[in-house]
């Protein structure tokens, strides 16, 4: 009997934490990201837009999504706070690239980091999903448009990559489509295909941080996958 109630105690109040960064260029909207996260998902508001200032650093919040504590490091994305990144990556199950789909501008620039990002040995086969945020905008690059363009640069890292099923496309995730359905990008296509590397699950999601949408349904696909 005791067990039994040890065990429901444990099943009602203890949760399993994932660490997960998030990761991209300067003025993508990572804080604001973090900064609605909390505001969504927990009692506490986060920090309205005009509060927020470039990360120098890094900023901590904490999530708890279906029973799952998410602990969340915001790191800066300057170019001279980028060498930090990799002190996190051992700890982290999880990574969020989040990419201003505006800035088309830096898109390449964007492409080389996050390939780099994902090659670290220190980050094989952990799950990745890309925000691509500022979908509120009129200038505003589509996930459909921009997921092939960045699926090259993760399949260039060494791993191959187990599909999410659905792309999010949009703010909130209507319209979504079949990645499978884009075509292929070289060698990096033909490893995943043969299953060379440790597999890694990723989703890229249209997000606005701003308003909110789309960040549930990618949290909550991320959370699937740890969990």
């Amino acid at each position: 009997m005791f067990g039994l109630a040890y065990g429901f105690y444990r099943w009602m109040f203890t949760k399993t934490t994932y660490n997960m960064i998030i990761v991209g260029l300067d003025g993508a909207g990572k804080t604001t990201l973090l900064e609605q996260s909390k505001t969504m998902f927990t009692d506490a508001r986060g920090l309205p837009p005009d509060k927020i200032v470039p990360t120098v650093g890094l900023n901590i919040g904490r999530l708890v999504m279906g029973g799952v504590e998410l602990l969340i490091w915001d790191l800066g994305g300057q170019a001279t706070l980028r060498t930090i990144w990799p002190q996190y990556y051992s700890e982290a199950h999880a990574v969020i690239w989040v990419l201003d789909s505006t800035d088309a501008e830096r898109f390449e620039d964007a492409r080389a980091e996050l390939e780099g990002v994902m090659g670290s040995e220190l980050l094989v086969g952990k799950p990745l999903l890309l925000f691509v945020n500022k979908q509120d905008m009129p200038t505003a690059r589509g996930p459909e448009e921009l997921e092939q363009y960045f699926r090259e640069a993760v399949e260039r890292a060494g791993a191959g990559l187990v599909d999410a099923g659905e792309t999010g496309a949009g703010a909130g995730g209507a319209g979504a489509r079949e990645a499978s359905d884009l075509e292929g990008g070289g060698e990096g296509s033909a490893a995943a295909a043969a299953g060379v590397g440790p597999q890694r699950q990723w989703r890229v999601q249209g997000m606005s941080a701003l308003s909110g949408d789309g960040i549930g349904e990618g949290l909550g696909w991320l959370t699937d996958v740890l969990a």
